[in-house]
């Protein structure tokens, strides 16, 4: 499998304008476009529910939860033990903050 490293924010940024976009040219065009703005409806009301939580949580919940501890090897090998490697020729994208 090839992959190559993005940022996270970035590559949801560009993702939600993508739908946006796309939205606005199925609008202008007369087509269906429900499932672009249900995209962008979606990342809007998780953004607002995730911002209401986070008021929520104490200042050490914040920190946790904005800079979570990365899993250690054993953690990693123990979460994916079920799982086989099989060769693929897919291309994937490793998100990175």
């Amino acid at each position: 499998m090839k992959s190559f490293n993005a940022m996270t924010r970035g590559a949801v940024g560009v993702w939600i304008l993508e739908q946006f976009v796309l939205g606005l040219i199925t609008s202008a065009t007369r087509s269906v476009g429900i499932a672009f703005w249900a995209h962008v409806g979606g990342f809007i009301a998780g953004f607002v529910i995730a911002a209401l939580i986070a008021l929520q949580a104490t200042p050490k919940e914040q920190e946790e939860i904005l800079s979570p501890t990365p899993l250690t090897l054993e953690e990693k090998e123990e979460l994916y033990a079920d799982r086989e490697e099989q060769p693929s020729e897919i291309v994937s994208l490793k998100l990175n903050e």
